[in-house]
């Protein structure tokens, strides 16, 4: 019962080894399943050696001839390993069970590409193209402009192929605005426009102060002079004398109200 199980579990062990080789490798473990080999099994029945020499492929559920890997002796491969296995002549290993030809580059996930081209998010790209990362790309020679989420207003989110001048001065003319809309950059323009209201403030009030103190001045003026006219008039006697002193005082009064109107201008 125990030998029963133990040739049960190695049994299964083998199947599931030979159900995750690559196709072109599977020929190896076919013997231990009754498949048939169009030449001959060596290597202790793990391969089968094609009578052109190379080893058999399995393809279909098939043990087929040619295979691919040249024999070269001791039940070994010629080509690259690849896995349990290896590639054919012409071909190297991507990963283990992925073979790919010579001059292809391999992108991962079982895909390739051709030469002349390279691997990108989109497939394959002309060698000379820049990917853009969404799956599109531009010619050689430009960048991608992509818009920022929060600001599409330039291409409306979608992206653009520029040139290296107007991809940096479209970059630094967003990085300037950035700037210019950033909290700290606002609270700047708030503070220098206190500064200038208070300033501006400041000055007016000045400038009130000098007209009240002109017109005290002027009103101290206006009350000196009539006081003067009221002594000489204040008797007919002084009214001849006070004439010509009238006339004087004349003179003195307008020199004074220009003299108060240069301080109010």
């Amino acid at each position: 019962m125990l030998r029963s199980s133990a040739l049960g579990i190695a049994a299964l062990l083998m199947a599931l080894v030979w159900l995750a080789a690559p196709q072109g490798t599977r020929a190896q473990w076919a013997e231990s399943f009754g498949l048939g080999c169009p030449g001959q099994w060596v290597a202790g029945g793990t391969m089968c050696l094609c009578p052109d020499g190379q080893y058999a492929a399995y393809i279909n559920g098939q043990v087929t001839c040619p295979g691919g890997g040249q024999g070269i002796g001791g039940g070994g491969y010629q080509g690259d390993p690849c896995g349990w296995g290896s590639c054919n002549p012409g071909s190297y290993c991507g990963e283990p069970g992925v073979c790919v030809p010579n001059g292809q580059t391999y992108c991962g996930g079982g895909q390739s590409c051709p030469a002349g081209t390279k691997c990108s998010t989109g497939g394959c790209l002309p060698q000379e193209a820049t990917d853009c990362g969404d799956g599109s790309y531009c010619p050689g020679g430009t960048l991608c402009w992509q818009d920022p989420p929060d600001d599409t207003r330039f291409y409306g989110g979608s992206t653009q192929c520029l040139g290296v001048e107007e991809y940096a001065d479209r970059t630094e003319s967003l990085r300037r605005e950035r700037e210019e809309n950033s909290p700290e950059a606002k609270a700047r323009r708030a503070e220098a426009e206190r500064k200038t209201k208070a300033r501006t403030d400041a000055e007016k009030r000045e400038i009130g102060a000098e007209k009240k103190k002109a017109a005290a001045e002027g009103r101290e003026l206006e009350t000196d002079r009539k006081a003067q006219e009221q002594r000489l008039l204040s008797s007919p006697a002084d009214r001849k004398a006070g004439a010509s002193d009238k006339t004087a005082a004349e003179i003195m009064r307008e020199l004074r109200e220009d003299s108060l109107l240069d301080r109010l201008n």
